[in-house]
């Protein structure tokens, strides 16, 4: 099996988790089991930026807490839709970087998220880690 972020290295490492995802219907949330399959350079890179609160630690930020609809996802761009801002004139709209986000949902699911100001600059290729 190929990594699932660089495809070209053996996947090796393999994690799991659950996810709470809430249909559009407007129905009860729901934990959703995945698994990641990684080369063991993509899971050092997963883990150095998911298993700490902040991908820059010393910069003490509060979270941004936000429910966002996917949008579209391609190899190289995933959009995520804020659903706060659906029904404004100019919806916004997250552009990340696929590579980055470390998994990927089918277009019109809706999740919750939270990142630093500083981690979603990153998810959306405005900056290196430190």
């Amino acid at each position: 099996m190929r990594c699932q972020n660089c495809q070209d290295e053996e996947a090796t490492v393999h994690i799991s988790g659950t996810e709470t995802t809430v249909p559009r219907s407007g129905a009860e949330s729901s934990e959703e089991e995945f698994i990641l399959h990684f080369c063991p350079s993509c899971a050092e890179e997963y883990r150095r930026t998911k298993s700490s609160q902040s991908l820059f630690p010393g910069l003490h930020e509060e979270p941004i807490r936000e429910r966002v609809r996917v949008m579209t996802v391609t190899p190289e761009r995933t959009v995520l839709r804020l659903i706060r801002t659906e029904t404004d004139p100019m919806p916004e709209d997250w552009n990340l970087l696929t590579a980055r986000v470390g998994r990927t949902w089918p277009v019109g699911t809706e999740i919750a998220i939270a990142f630093t100001p500083s981690e979603l600059e990153w998810l959306r290729g405005h900056r290196e880690l430190s």
